[in-house]
């Protein structure tokens, strides 16, 4: 029996504190050039702007964000599979896959996320909370609309509930359109 279940992975390393830090320490030593420099301002101010925006996509993508991971029963029965994400007050849906449709749930070391190559013809979605985690779940989704590799992070609790969960949502689909 699948039940509708809520999680909220949390980063596993403080890669992307150190990070941010870094690009604010380089962009302030770079603003401190900039203004003590006579020439070569167009050159520092421009690799100034670079580090802040760097420690701003690493804030946004990696700090501010907060991510949901929600196994729902929509108003027609079917199991989904949602991955929302808060920044402050905006929440935004970024995947909402059905469970039927995911036919793999494999957790991959760092190791095999840097050999493995995506299949021809899949999108690969990155939904984790960690800049390069030590481990995470990549799950393959097959459905009518699009093919897909999707990582997320978990805990194994989560990963084991989230294979069988999919395992039995395919089966009551296959007995569904059996009838």
């Amino acid at each position: 029996m699948i039940s509708e279940i809520s999680t909220t992975p949390k980063p596993s390393n403080n890669k992307a504190k150190r990070l941010f830090l870094t690009f604010l320490l380089i962009a302030a030593a770079l603003a401190a050039a900039y203004i003590a420099s006579p020439s070569f301002k167009g050159i520092i101010g421009s690799l100034c702007l670079v580090a802040v925006v760097g420690a701003i996509y690493v804030y946004n993508r990696y700090m501010a964000a907060i991510y949901y991971y929600d196994v729902m029963i929509d108003s027609g029965g079917t199991p989904l599979f949602i991955i929302r994400q808060v920044i402050g007050k905006r929440e935004t849906t970024l995947c909402r896959v059905e469970l039927s449709s995911i036919v793999s749930v494999e957790r991959v070391t760092r190791e095999e996320m840097k050999k493995h190559t995506t299949p021809e013809g899949y999108v690969k979605y990155y939904y984790a909370p960690t800049l390069s985690p030590d481990t995470a779940c990549r799950l393959t989704v097959e459905s009518r609309y699009e093919r897909a590799e999707i990582t997320v992070e978990g805990s194994d609790e989560y990963i084991a509930m989230l294979k069988a969960y999919a395992a039995e949502a395919r089966k009551s689909a296959y007995f569904d359109d059996g009838e």
